[in-house]
């Protein structure tokens, strides 16, 4: 069960290493970031590889991902952030990263999706002057048909990421949005198909 689950995990990394890549190198540019963000995104991805696979043996991996009890500094974080959302103030270099949707024709895909999420969320929240929203705000959205605009203004956000997930068979979709939260229009957009034997060599 545990080699189970520490496959789980790296086929989930490996998958969102590779769609942090492609989004950092496509948006870091209108979102102003610095231009050294695509390497260091990458060494970050590099360095918490091995910690990740030690993490998903030690410790016990549902559906719902690692079941873990909200710090108080999370709950801190989750009022300043409701906040900012009641005096509508939108921060600069922001983003809320939106559950991925399982699109998979059995709809058994949740945890995959789940997974990639919290890694795209945890990698970007190191990029330096980039806002991400906490997961437990985001995740408040899932499986909800909210105009995006009404998201970031709950948010205080100028950016929202959505994506969704479609696995058949040994084959694997994934397309990710990034949208102005002012206008709801689409900043940029990408499909990625790929074999599921070749995430292992994404990585």
């Amino acid at each position: 069960m545990k080699r189970r689950r520490v496959i789980h995990v790296i086929v989930v990394y490996a998958t969102s290493a590779f769609v942090i890549i492609e989004l950092v190198n496509n948006v870091f540019e209108p979102l102003n970031l610095p231009s050294w963000t695509p390497t260091m995104v990458i060494i970050i991805l590099a360095v918490g590889f091995p910690f990740a696979i030690i993490f998903s043996w030690i410790f016990d991996v549902s559906s719902r991902g690692f079941s873990k009890t909200e710090s108080l500094n999370k709950s801190k974080g989750k009022k300043e952030e409701e906040t900012r959302a009641r005096d509508k103030v939108v921060q600069r270099n922001s983003i809320v990263i939106l559950p991925f949707e399982d699109m998979s024709p059995e709809k058994d895909n949740e945890y995959f999706c789940d997974g990639i999420t919290e890694e795209i969320i945890n990698a970007l929240t190191k990029i330096k002057d980039l806002y991400v929203v906490a997961r437990t705000s985001a995740f408040a959205f899932k499986g909800q048909r909210t105009d995006v605009r009404d998201i970031g203004n709950k948010l205080g956000v100028e950016t929202l990421l959505e994506g969704s997930v479609r696995k058949s068979d040994n084959k694997l979709r994934i397309t990710a949005q990034l949208i102005n939260i002012e206008n709801g229009f689409h900043l940029w957009s990408e499909s990625y198909d790929r074999e599921t034997a070749d995430i292992f060599a994404i990585q």
